[in-house]
């Protein structure tokens, strides 16, 4: 008796094996395939947001371009169509200053958001620091008086430092606007890897560095493609496409 159930079960384990590793082999494949189909996903969403802000940047250095001619030449004060203009690329205002002594001297700017009479020695170094003769150069992701995430846009023209604020919200915008599947998001991060747009508010309103999340330490080393890394903000493993803008970093 005891003989026959041995036979039993060892014939029974020589039928379900293969059937088994069958199994686990056809399951394996499909897993893959859809890795594949997520990343070639992600990857495509990450490079379609890439150039959007590729064309936006183009288009807000245009816009600062003119504006910066327009105020030159013009003085300070408000002009209804250029202040039009700078506020539908999300600009809070242009400055004019004196490049060796921080003075505004001209400017373009709503009337709810003039700009200084001079400006503050620490932000005025900061910006000489960046600034690479007559071509617009962005700046990291800095709080601007008021407390709010700003871009500055910043040239020398002449005698002059052109100075432009840049309102961070659309790129929030642009960053809410990509969800997708269990916890798919967009994050969007400035030149050092601080947050510009991300799921977490506090991480926008703070400019959050996280420089050493693996798919950010790609894109600021100039990389484009796929990772798989632990998100500490949605404590979940992700995989995540990405890319860079190359006219701003």
């Amino acid at each position: 008796m005891r003989l026959k159930y041995i036979l039993f079960l060892a014939l029974s384990g020589v039928a379900v094996l293969p059937v088994l590793t069958l199994a686990l082999w056809i399951f394996s494949q499909a897993q893959a395939r859809e890795v594949r189909l997520v990343e070639d996903t992600h990857l495509l969403l990450a490079r379609n947001l890439g150039a959007a802000l590729e064309r936006y940047s183009r288009d807000v250095r245009s816009g600062f371009e003119l504006a910066a001619d327009v105020a030159i030449r013009q003085g300070l004060g408000p002009r209804k169509s250029v202040v039009t203009l700078l506020q539908d690329l999300n600009f809070n205002h242009l400055c004019i200053a004196n490049k060796d002594t921080g003075a505004v001297i001209g400017g373009i700017f709503p009337e709810d958001f003039p700009c200084p009479d001079v400006v503050p020695e620490e932000t005025f170094n900061f910006f000489k620091s960046l600034v690479r003769g007559d071509q617009p150069v962005f700046s990291p992701v800095v709080a601007d008086p008021s407390g709010q995430p700003t871009l500055y846009l910043l040239m020398i023209q002449g005698d002059n430092l052109v100075i432009g604020a840049i309102s961070t919200q659309y790129f929030v915008e642009r960053g809410a606007a990509i969800a997708f599947g269990k916890l798919g998001h967009a994050a969007i991060v400035d030149q050092t890897g601080a947050v510009l747009a991300h799921p977490s508010s506090d991480w926008i309103a703070t400019m959050k560095n996280i420089a050493k999340v693996p798919a950010v330490a790609a894109m600021l080393r100039g990389e484009t493609g796929i990772t798989t890394f632990f998100s500490p903000a949605l404590k979940a493993d992700m995989i995540a496409g990405y890319t860079i803008v190359p006219s701003t970093g």
